[in-house]
């Protein structure tokens, strides 16, 4: 390949890669600017300027509706064509097809409780291993997507569920990813999340605040990310919250993460929230508002200039989710 030519290549990577979040959404039908900038709780100026870049290479076109005066922006062929070659991309299998006997009697093993711990807690391990490979082959099938769902409802029900919770996590994190199974992570998986948040012990609850933090930064809703900032930021101003405990510590990380990857309109919600009741006479809001304020600083720089701290909270965004222990 010639140099100029390779220098193309890698510009286009690089602009699809920046802009697949409104290269995916698009990809399930036609919006407006504002409408777009909405959903993906981005400013309108900045969605503009990159659907601009993208029409420019091919990828999206518009039109106007009779009657109406803004523009609506929409997938190219050409558009479309790299969505379905980067998504197959990402759901190659790197030593051949999974195939469905082979998840339909890892599952069993997994499910029959009279198989003794040792080889259960053995194949939890290729579970685990698969959730990395494989993940969407995975959520493809009925008896998984059964299997995650078990697991949200009880994290703590299995002695070996370090790789079942990690499992979890790491296909919850590519579902709401996915256009085809962002609905369900959303609908099915979501509300029982919450229960967990409200009703679970600790360790559980802390598991499933990170699991939905995942779904609203990951994904491209910007409702379920105002959901989850608003219940995380009930939950850290309840008295039942210590904010110098193990438990509110966990919490203010994950509100940081929300801040950092929900959006900036989302972002700006928060901080204005806490501005408010840092000017509060109530002391102890005034006290929470303020210690959280002073962690969410590296939210109002650019994204290239985060430092080493902020690093931290991106790893744990996007990696395995801790063990959740019995009780």
């Amino acid at each position: 390949m010639r140099e100029k030519d390779q220098k193309l290549v890698v510009e286009s990577l690089k602009l699809v890669a920046k802009n697949w979040k409104i290269l995916n959404v698009l990809s399930a039908g036609e919006y407006y600017g504002g409408e777009l900038a909405d959903k993906l709780g981005k400013s309108a100026p900045e969605v503009s300027l990159r659907l601009k870049k993208l029409g420019e290479k091919g990828l999206v076109g518009s039109h106007q509706k009779q009657g109406e005066r803004r523009k609506y922006f929409f997938l190219t062929n050409l558009g479309n064509r790299v969505i379905e070659a980067v998504t197959e991309a990402m759901q190659l299998e790197p030593e051949g097809k999974l195939e469905e006997w082979q998840i339909n009697n890892l599952l069993a093993i997994l499910n029959d409780a009279k198989l003794g711990e040792s080889v259960r807690a053995a194949y939890s391990g290729v579970f685990k291993k698969l959730s990395h490979e494989s993940p969407i082959a995975l959520i493809e099938h009925a008896g998984v997507r059964e299997t995650i769902k078990r697991i949200v409802i009880h994290p703590t029900v299995y002695q070996f569920n370090a790789n079942l919770t990690q499992s979890v996590s790491l296909l919850l994190s590519n579902a709401v990813q996915n256009q085809k199974w962002r609905d369900w992570a959303v609908k099915d998986i979501y509300p029982i999340l919450i229960e967990n948040i409200e009703s679970g012990n600790e360790k559980t609850k802390v598991w499933a605040i990170k699991q939905v933090v995942k779904l609203a930064t990951l994904g491209s809703e910007p409702k379920l990310t105002s959901d989850v900032r608003e219940r995380l930021l009930e939950l850290w101003f309840s008295d039942d919250t210590d904010v110098s405990s193990n438990f509110g510590n966990e919490v203010m990380e994950q509100l940081v993460l929300v801040c950092l990857y929900g959006g900036s309109k989302n972002a700006q919600a928060m901080f204005d929230e806490l501005k408010s009741k840092a000017s509060e006479e109530m002391s102890h809001l005034k006290e929470k508002a303020g210690a959280l304020l002073g962690s969410l600083k590296e939210c109002l720089l650019p994204k290239k200039q985060i430092g080493a701290a902020t690093t931290r909270y991106s790893t744990r965004q996007t990696g395995t989710a801790e063990n959740v222990g019995t009780s």
